[in-house]
Formats: structure tokens, C-alpha cells, sequence
């Protein structure tokens, strides 16, 4: 499930609900508003009769209190294979609502051709907007990321962001990651192109329109499953490092805004089974989320950086 705080109290929550077919669910959503004391009957965000499959969705609240699911889609392929045509992927599905989730808009679509198992990464853009990021099948199924800024009414065209040119016939069932920046976002994504293997980091400059401040952050086998959150300009990321006997939760911290990063440090290992890490933020700081077989959950602080010019 994913959640969401609005005003007065108010809590949104959605999910996914699997329906009969392989990989294939129904969004649904519900709200509370008392705090989370009471939540009204969930029912589906889509406004098609019957799923076509609509899974990995979010749920986004803006500053102006305007609520935004969005989810990856695949009515574009159902249609496709009923006319006997061919389609790469998914697609990038939204609704949104001006009255606290009572009603919501007609779903409205942001790209065709989404990688289809892959999670998406929203974060507000001004008072009454989002971003999304996602991984995005391009031209000769190449697997690399685009961003998108969504509105009331519509969507702009993607923004190829990432450029590993990672061809695969598949979906990886790893999507990236973004936090808001002053003029821009930072983001995080795996990649498993064979020169560019790994976690990477970048920085989304809206002024320049490109990525700047590249980082490729872990080259290993097995790196992956990055988080990234901000806070007065610091910078957090952490991943997982899958190795044979146990898995290892890293993290780095940038102190500029990610010109410059310090040296990767473990924060936790785990011989288990493991979640993904995720970062949390508060007045105090910056908190590390963990969940694993052998350890249950923990909420680690990161530890102390060295900082290194690059």
C-alpha cells in the first residue's frame, strides 16, 4: 500500500488488488478523514468498465491539497494485441482530485510504452503539479528512464533522463527514485547495461534541461534497490549490495547538493531475506528503514561521512 497526508487530518491510502490473470491487479483507493480512526469503502481509480491490469501505483498530495494516483497501465496493450499490433511495454495512467479524493478525474494517460513491472517515483512540482519518474522502454527496447510533469489536465511529453542504453528483453522489476531539489530533482535508478551496471545517481537541472552531476555510486553485481531524500540540501542515498552469503545496506551523504559525495559506508548486513531499504525525513533528520528476515524492522540513523571531492 502506499499512503499520502492531506489536510485536517485527512490520510490516503492505495493499493493494488490481484485479479484473475498473470500479473495482473486493480488499483484501488480509500480515505480517512479523522485521522486514520475510520476509512471509507475502497473502490478502483479507473474509469474503464473492467481491468485491463493496473498495478504499481502512487499516490502524491500537493501543497495545494490536490491528490494524484497514478499507476502502470496496460488497456494500451490490450487493445493492441485485440487489433493484432505490436506494443513494447505499458503505460503511464493518472487521475486526480480536487476534493480530498471524494471524486476524481477521468484517467488520463502520460506515456505509452512504460517498462510494465517497474514502480514509479512522484514528488510535488509547485503548488498544483507532480513529477514522475519511471523506466521507460525507448527505441530498440532500451530500458532507461524518463521524467514527466503532470497537471489537472494533462501531461508533458517524457523527458528521457538517463541514457545507459540498457537493452532487455524483459522488465527488471526495478524502478527509480526522486526527491525534490531547489530548481530540480535528484534521482537514483538501477541499471544493468553491461558498461553501466549498478546504481547511479543524477541530478535533473529543469534550467538546463539535462542531467547533470552524474555518479555512478555502485559498479558491483548485486547493487541495487536505491533511495534517495533531501533536506536543507543534504543529500542521502542508500542501496543494497546482494552478495552470495548476505546482503549489505550501504549509504553515501552529499553535503552540496550532490556536487560532491562521501565515501560509500555500510550501515547493516543481513545473512536473511531482505526488503528494500527506504529513507524517511523528520524535524530531526534523516532516518534509514529497514526490514529483514533475521533482524525484523529497524530504523537506523546513517552513519558518520567522509567526504571525498570527486
Amino acid at each position: 500500500p502506499k499512503i499520502a497526508l492531506g489536510r485536517d487530518g485527512a490520510v490516503f491510502v492505495s493499493w493494488t488488488r490481484r485479479i484473475e490473470g498473470r500479473f495482473a491487479g486493480d488499483v484501488y483507493f480509500s480515505r480517512s478523514l479523522d485521522g486514520g480512526r475510520s476509512f471509507e469503502a475502497p473502490r478502483p481509480v479507473r474509469d474503464t468498465p473492467e481491468p485491463t491490469s493496473h498495478r504499481f501505483d502512487t499516490v502524491t498530495v500537493t501543497p495545494s491539497g490536490r491528490l494524484y494516483v497514478a499507476w502502470i497501465d496496460k488497456r494500451d496493450l490490450a487493445a493492441a494485441e485485440a487489433a493484432g499490433e505490436p506494443f513494447a511495454g505499458a503505460s503511464l495512467y493518472y487521475a486526480t482530485s480536487e476534493d480530498q479524493g471524494a471524486t476524481f478525474s477521468p484517467n488520463r494517460r502520460v506515456a505509452a510504452h512504460s517498462c510494465e513491472c517497474c514502480r514509479l517515483a512522484p514528488v510535488p512540482a509547485g503548488e498544483d503539479r507532480i513529477r514522475i519518474l519511471w523506466r521507460h522502454v525507448f527505441d530498440g527496447n532500451i530500458r532507461d528512464h524518463a521524467l514527466a510533469e503532470i497537471g489537472p489536465d494533462s501531461a508533458s511529453a517524457p523527458d528521457r533522463v538517463s541514457h545507459e542504453d540498457w537493452m532487455l528483453q524483459g522488465c527488471p522489476h526495478e524502478g527509480p527514485h526522486m526527491a525534490a531539489g531547489s530548481d530540480g530533482e535528484h534521482m537514483v535508478w538501477f541499471s544493468g547495461a553491461p558498461d553501466a551496471g549498478g546504481v547511479h545517481y543524477g541530478y535533473r537541472d529543469h534550467a538546463r534541461d539535462s542531467t547533470i552531476r552524474l555518479q555512478h555510486l555502485d559498479a558491483r553485481p548485486g547493487a541495487g534497490k536505491p533511495q534517495v531524500a533531501v533536506r536543507d540540501g543534504h543529500v542521502d542515498v542508500v542501496w543494497l549490495a546482494v552478495g552470495a552469503e548476505r546482503s549489505e545496506l550501504l549509504h553515501v551523504h552529499s553535503h552540496d547538493a550532490g556536487r560532491s559525495w562521501s565515501t560509500p559506508r555500510a550501515v547493516a548486513t543481513s545473512a536473511g531475506s531482505v526488503d528494500h531499504p527506504q529513507l524517511l525525513t523528520d524535524v530531526d533528520g534523516v532516518w534509514i528503514a529497514w526490514h529483514t528476515q533475521d533482524e525484523g524492522y529497524r530504523l537506523l540513523p546513517p552513519p558518520a561521512s567522509s567526504f571525498e571531492e570527486p
